[in-house]
Parts: structure tokens; sequence; C-alpha cells
């Protein structure tokens, strides 16, 4: 094969390389078909930006973002597990240092339907995607005792016989009662609370809505 053969193929083969990477930009395994928007707002300018993440019970972010435009300030993940809790950070390159964003790692937890007892909260109200589904006119309002350390509460509620959580809201910390509406009076249902505390879940005992008009 003669030399110009070879400089052809060299170039063909970093051409494809540098459209992978462009068309291609994360790394780490795809899990799922759940989609999170995350945003970087009020941060200052960067010469580059690559956002890792990863599963939160995993302590790991073994997933990366790369080749972002520096003047955007969000970005979409795609493939992620539903009802799971997620963490991430943004990696800056700024006067020639590579730096984390934030000294703690930010968190968000997909919408999706939970299997069993989930994971994670979801940040939903229902599992429509955060669509308020009108079933009944009934309500319930649930309490529980604040935990010292929750930065949220997350709260699951389904009808009665119902194999997985079917709803679930993203309560913030501080709070300590929340109504939910639109249920249906002729049904039962069953609630739990989660706590997160450091990254964990603390779970409180399952219990009943009291369904009213």
């Amino acid at each position: 094969m003669k030399l110009y053969h070879y400089v052809l193929l060299a170039l063909a083969v970093v051409g494809g390389v540098a459209w992978y990477n462009n068309q291609h930009n994360v790394l780490g395994a795809t899990s799922g078909n759940e989609v999170q928007d995350v945003c970087w707002y009020g941060t200052q300018p960067a010469d580059d930006n690559q956002l890792y993440y990863g599963q939160a019970d995993q302590r790991v972010k073994d997933a990366t973002v790369f080749n972002m435009d520096n003047n955007a300030k969000c970005t979409t993940l795609r493939n992620l597990k539903p009802c799971t809790e997620y963490i991430w950070n943004l990696n800056r390159l700024r006067q020639g240092n590579w730096q984390w964003q934030w000294a703690s790692d930010q968190h968000f937890v997909t919408s999706g339907v939970c299997e069993g007892k989930p994971a994670a909260g979801t940040l939903v109200t229902t599992a429509t995607g955060g669509r308020a589904v009108v079933v009944g006119s009934g309500r319930a309002t649930v309490h529980w005792t604040a935990v010292n350390g929750a930065s949220r509460y997350y709260l699951y509620y389904k009808a009665a016989g119902a194999p997985t959580w079917t709803y679930s809201v993203d309560i913030p910390a501080g709070s300590d009662t929340y109504t939910i509406n639109y249920l249906n009076p002729g049904l039962s249902y069953l609630y739990q609370v989660a706590a997160l505390v450091n990254g964990q879940l603390s779970w409180m005992p399952q219990g009943n809505l009291n369904v009213t008009q």
C-alpha cells in the first residue's frame, strides 16, 4: 500500500473517532429509559465542562457527559433507571485547572414506576410524569415526625393490593405533613414516607390513608 493510502486511512480513522465523540458524548453503561435535565445556573464561565453522574447507592459517578457547549447551563441525561436516586457533579476547567463545581455531589431522583419498595423517591406527583391524574374527589393528609438532618422527604402511595408504589411526591425539608388530592373515596390506599439523610433513605413505617371527601 502506498504512503498516501496510509495517510487517507489514518485521516478516516481520526475523523471517525471525532465524529463518534461529538455524536455520542456519554461514556458509561445505560440501564433504563428515563430522562432527567440537570442545570447549573449561576455558575461562573469555564473553558470546558464535563458532567459526571452515577447511581447514589453505588457511590460512584461512572458515566460522563463531555464535549458540551461551554455556554450551556443545562444538559439532558438519558437512559436512566426508573425510580432511582443519582448523584452528579460538574468538573470545570478554569485557568488550566480542573475543579469540581460543588464540594458535595448534587442529587436527583428519576421518575417512573417503582418495583416493590423503591430504592429512592421520585420527583413527580404521579407515575405519569408529573401531570396530576384526577381519579376522584377524595383527599388524605399524611403526618410524620421530622427527621434530624433530612434534606427532603419522599411520600409514596398506592391503592391497596397494587404490586408497586404507583404515586410519589417530592417534599422539601422542614415539612412534616402533606395533603394528597384526587383520590378515589371508594378505594383503600397505603403510603410510606422516606427521609433523605446524607444521601441515604430512612424509611418510616407503612400506613393506611384516611380518605375523606
